[in-house]
């Protein structure tokens, strides 16, 4: 379904429907707390909920989350290209769409026992958030999804682990080495999107074992014994050289886990990575 000109309580009021099992919306945005709402905690059978293209505060995508009763899909695009700031007959296109993965995180604990899919994107324009926030940015984190019993397969930005949401410089870095300590242990695959807005300063993170070599440190470690798939996405304009990703992708291949790195639309090979990363050091040196 697309938003259109739909009210976000309207749209509360669907959920409430005995039938409704999947509740899809895309191309819809919504900035502001919805000044009522119509479906209470935990009252819905809804137990897939996606959202396309949208750009909404999330405090409205908690409140989607928190009225299922057991979710088990969760997909949302965060995404900016909807937002019109010279929109001066409607204050919901015209205004910023506050965005927390910490509050997206809270509203997900309480479906420990039945979410089994997490896919979550930031489509936001970095630029265009280094402008709305010139100090900095701090998205916040998901929190911990190991007590997610059910949960299998997780895509999600790198920030939404370590809380680096933001291009500025005047924020810390986080280490990537705190992902393995949010995932569960029951974890199939995990895709990490990794954006120029993961780093401060749009540079490299200063720690260089970045997550997938604490993903394989954490698989040395006897962790996630049912993994069978990484997956590293990275944006054309972040340098992938920087990221030393060889060894532990070779090191995790050995352990019978697929490993697939991408460069925008580039598919990158192990023996690909190695050669750059080779002329890398060769430049440093």
């Amino acid at each position: 379904m697309r938003g259109g000109h739909l009210s976000v309580s309207s749209l509360s009021a669907l959920l409430r429907l005995p039938s409704l099992r999947r509740f899809s919306l895309s191309n819809a945005i919504w900035s502001y707390s919805a000044s009522s709402w119509d479906c209470p905690d935990s009252a819905s059978a809804v137990e897939d909920l996606r959202f396309s293209q949208c750009f909404f505060d999330s405090k409205i995508i908690a409140r989607f989350i928190s009225s299922c009763k057991a979710l088990k899909t969760l997909e949302y695009s965060y995404d900016s290209s909807l937002w019109e700031p010279l929109q001066l007959t409607s204050q919901n296109h015209g205004t910023w769409a506050e965005h927390s993965w910490s509050t997206i995180g809270d509203a997900l604990q309480g479906h420990r026992d039945s979410l089994e899919t997490l896919n979550l994107e930031d489509y936001t324009d970095p630029d265009i958030v280094e402008i709305m926030y010139p100090d900095g940015i701090d998205y916040g984190r998901l929190g911990s999804l190991r007590e997610f019993s059910q949960l299998h397969l997780i895509s999600a930005p790198l920030s939404a682990y370590t809380s680096a949401g933001s291009a500025s410089s005047a924020l810390n870095p986080y280490s990537p080495k705190v992902l393995p300590d949010s995932l569960p242990n029951g974890i199939c695959a995990v895709c990490i999107n990794i954006s120029s807005k993961e780093f401060p300063g749009h540079g490299p993170w200063a720690d260089d074992a970045i997550s997938l070599g604490a993903i394989n440190d954490a698989v040395l470690a006897k962790a996630f014994p049912e993994l069978v798939e990484v997956s590293l996405y990275v944006d054309e304009d972040v340098d992938i050289k920087q990221f030393q990703l060889t060894v532990p992708a070779r090191e995790l291949k050995k352990k019978g886990i697929d490993v697939w790195v991408w460069w925008g639309r580039e598919n990158i090979s192990v023996d690909e990575l190695e050669l750059d990363e080779e002329n890398v050091s060769v430049d440093q040196s």
